[in-house]
Order: structure tokens, then sequence, then C-alpha cells
């Protein structure tokens, strides 16, 4: 994405460590007070202690520990569906868009964001991928444009269905789906025009954007949630500029909780611009 988006990201992530430190040492020591006996053996799946340590335990606190485990580990699924195609033409270029939709299976997914990519987005990602993975993707066809006739509804409703099901099959590699270049081809057109429209002065527009990024990346980074560091800041930063303390103290508190996970990410990624 350039320089210039690495240099945002930095920024954003410097800019958050002061937000966080503003949090009083009471309102901490209040929640830790206030935390059920329970709640307190069930540290374990942060990694601090585990059933063995907290002999008090009864035996459905046991169960419930367990089942809480077995909750949080298991992975969630994702389902890419491409809906619907448009087709635009800004002479003399023609091209057809397809918008994407993704969503978490085996439960009801009441975030659902689309964005849209071309034809040469999907090309693009394909041999960004190549680079890293040829061996892993030695099998899989990528849909190819016909000589002629691309843009009848038929072909169009044919590459559709193969880039759904191409979307799937590189989902279904973990390598692949935890890579720089899958995540990216999914949420840095926008994040590219929302740190532009942060730069302008737009934050109305930018926290429309960021919040779209936020759902996706909430999705696309369960392997390491610190990966939304930057996105968290921009929203952050946003709320603060538009004057809406109330979100901009729940961002910030939020991040607190994250504090450990998120910072040590945002500060590694600040040395290494």
């Amino acid at each position: 994405m350039g320089d210039s988006l690495n240099n945002d990201q930095a920024g954003l992530s410097a800019a958050v460590s002061s937000c966080v430190s503003r949090l009083s040492l009471e309102e901490k020591q209040a929640e830790a007070a206030s935390a059920s006996p329970q709640r307190q053996h069930w540290t374990a799946l942060d990694g601090d202690v585990s059933p063995s340590s907290s002999s008090s335990m009864t035996t459905k606190e046991l169960q419930e520990y367990w089942r809480a485990v077995k909750s949080q580990r298991k992975p969630v699924k994702l389902l890419f569906e491409i809906p619907s195609t448009r087709t635009v033409e800004h002479y003399p270029s023609r091209y057809v868009v397809y918008k994407i939709v993704i969503i978490k299976s085996g439960s009801y997914d009441d975030k659902k964001v689309s964005i849209e990519r071309r034809y040469t987005d999907f090309e693009r990602l394909h041999q960004n991928l190549l680079k890293d993975f040829s061996e892993e993707l030695e099998d899989l066809l990528f849909p190819r444009k016909r000589m002629t006739c691309n843009f009848t509804q038929e072909n169009i409703n044919e590459r559709r269905m193969a880039f759904q099901e191409y979307l799937g099959t590189l989902y279904g590699m973990k390598c692949i789906r935890r890579s720089e270049a899958f995540m990216a081809f999914f949420t840095h057109p926008e994040l590219k025009q929302a740190h532009g429209c942060l730069r302008g002065g737009q934050y109305a527009k930018a926290l429309g954007l960021l919040e779209q990024i936020n759902v996706l990346q909430e999705k696309l980074t369960q392997h390491s949630p610190a990966l939304r560091v930057p996105t968290l800041c921009a929203l952050l930063v946003c709320h603060k500029d538009l004057e809406d303390i109330t979100s901009a103290c729940q961002q910030c508190h939020y991040l607190s909780q994250k504090q450990g996970e998120l910072m040590q990410t945002a500060n590694h990624a600040a040395v290494q611009n």
C-alpha cells in the first residue's frame, strides 16, 4: 500500500498510546474488585492460570470453564458470497464489478458488509499469492476471461460463481487465509481511501469506511486480533475529532482491555516503519 499507509498506521498506533494511558487507575481497580470469583477462576482463558491452580472450583464451575474454553477456541468459519455484479462503463474502459459478502457460518451474522472488486483485483491477488504459495496453488485454476463475449450475462454469471468458489478454496488453506496478501485484498483499497479522508479532514466519511473495515478485519484476523490495531486507532482519532466523546472513550476503553496484545503489535509495527 506504500509508505504513506504504513506511516499513517505508525502514527495512529502512537496516538492511541497517549489516549489509553489516560484511563484512570481507579476504574481498572474497580473492575478488578467487582469481578466475580467465578470470573477470576476463568482467567485461564487469557493464559494466566489453569483449572488445577484453583482447587476450590466446583464441578459445575469446571464444566462451565471447559465449555467456555472450547467455545473460545472453536474457529469461526467464513463463507464468501458474490450475490451480484454490475457492469461499469467509463469510455473507453468497460469492466465488471463483483459484490463480495463475507458471512460467519454456523450462527446468525448481524454484521454483514460488502465490498466490490473487479477482475484485475482478483488477478492481482492471485499473482501476489503465487509469489509465496506456488506449490499450494499448483492445482487451483484461476477463472480466466474469454477471448470474446466477456460481457454476456451467461459468462459474467459463470465467472461470478467461479470467483466465489475461488475465494472459498483460498480460505480453506490455513497458510493463505493468514497471509498479508489475502487480507489486503479485502481491506487495503478502502483503508487507503479512509486514510486519505483522514489526512483531508473528512472524518465522517473516514469513520464510515473504517467501521466497515473493522468488521471485515474482525472476521479475517481471528488468528491474530492485534492486526486490527491501526484500524482501531484510526477509529479513535475519528471519534475524537468528531467530538463524539462517548464513542471515543468506549474505543479507548476497549483498547485498554486489549492493551497487552494490541499495543505490543502496534509498537513493533512502529519500530519496523
